[in-house]
């Protein structure tokens, strides 16, 4: 359960909400104005997000939903003043309940390119030969040389350039 305020006004960039977390609970207002939180995966157990969870947070662009059953969101005020440009990211088969559900269809809908629960080995291929360079979320680049000498990172969104191709990876 997240709680009252816990990361909000702080200079968060992005967020992973656990797979342990079902709905926003107590936690109003969590992330409300983060003006630096670019990109958020929810839990793929939530499914309820409480009163202004995401208010104000103004940098706010990709949202990954990987619950194929759009949460439930309380308020008109858990996106407000998050800009209607942000893209969220859903299941392939899940993007007209997005697009129909109340407060997630003022966003662009689209369907995730890699499963969520996927890990880097498969997202990137089986194939350990070639050469990869990951970035963190933030552009830094975190690898670059043999995919082989490569081991998965720690928990979070990577983006894998590999044989002139960009991949978004998230990794839980």
């Amino acid at each position: 359960m997240l709680v009252l305020g816990a990361f909000a006004n702080s200079g968060l960039e992005s967020c992973i909400i656990p797979n342990t977390v079902t709905e926003s609970g107590t936690g109003i207002l969590v992330f409300s104005d983060c003006s630096y939180l670019k990109t958020v995966v929810l839990s793929k157990n939530m499914n309820e997000i409480r009163y202004g969870m995401f208010e104000n947070c103004t940098s706010l662009s990709s949202i990954y939903s990987p619950n194929p059953v759009p949460p439930t969101i309380s308020s008109g005020t858990t996106f407000e003043n998050v800009p209607r440009t942000a893209t969220v990211y859903v299941p392939e088969g899940s993007v007209e309940a997005y697009k129909a559900a109340p407060y997630w269809k003022e966003f662009f809908i689209e369907p995730m390119k890699t499963d969520p629960s996927v890990g880097v080995e498969s997202a990137v291929s089986e194939d350990t030969e070639g050469s990869v360079t990951v970035f963190n979320v933030n552009g830094t680049k975190i690898y670059e040389g043999e995919r082989s000498g490569w081991n998965s990172p720690q928990a979070g969104i990577y983006v894998i350039c590999r044989n002139g191709k960009k991949e978004k990876v998230l990794i839980h």
